[in-house]
């Protein structure tokens, strides 16, 4: 979908997830749009929407526990990192890519809060260690998959069950 209010590509929905961009979209490079499109088919593949509702949603009843703030926000960008390393494996080189998103940083004009299911985009500091990250990526490397996902899991379970018990 394209959107007047939309600055940025972002994945919206669970059950029937739509990628939504700005509507400056159609006079995009080809390279911009793939590779904006591969990041957000991604996370549709993830799952990244349903995964980090409920995360987010944990971090609410357990307001009171910084650690899963932190966790919380370092899944974000791990998400980010991941739809990012399929953007390379696609074949569009890094610098390209980090160019694109320094540019469309650059076009909304100040800081943006996309829903609490996505990472804040924005801040000169998170811009940086984004596209530092994009430039160390490597092509051909393996995403963040099922067996990773599940080893965080347990750790975090491992970590909260205690918590919960005090």
């Amino acid at each position: 979908l394209l959107s007047e209010r939309c600055r940025v590509p972002l994945t919206f929905g669970i059950r029937r997830p739509v990628i939504v961009l700005p509507a400056t979209a159609p006079g995009w490079s080809a390279v911009r749009t793939t590779s904006a499109l591969t990041h957000e088919l991604a996370h549709i593949r993830r799952w990244d929407v349903l995964t980090q509702s409920i995360a987010y949603c944990v971090c609410l009843v357990f307001w009171f526990i910084p650690p899963l703030w932190l966790a919380y926000a370092a899944m974000l960008q791990e998400a980010e990192t991941c739809c990012d390393q399929q953007v390379i494996n696609r074949g569009i080189r890094g610098s390209e890519y980090a160019r694109n998103i320094v540019d469309l940083a650059r076009s909304c004009h100040g800081r943006i809060l996309l829903p609490c299911m996505s990472g804040p985009i924005g801040g000169r500091m998170m811009l940086k260690k984004r596209v530092q990250r994009v430039l160390s990526l490597k092509p051909g490397a393996a995403a963040f998959g099922p067996k990773g996902a599940a080893t965080v899991l347990a750790v975090f379970l491992c970590c909260l069950v205690p918590l919960l018990a005090l």
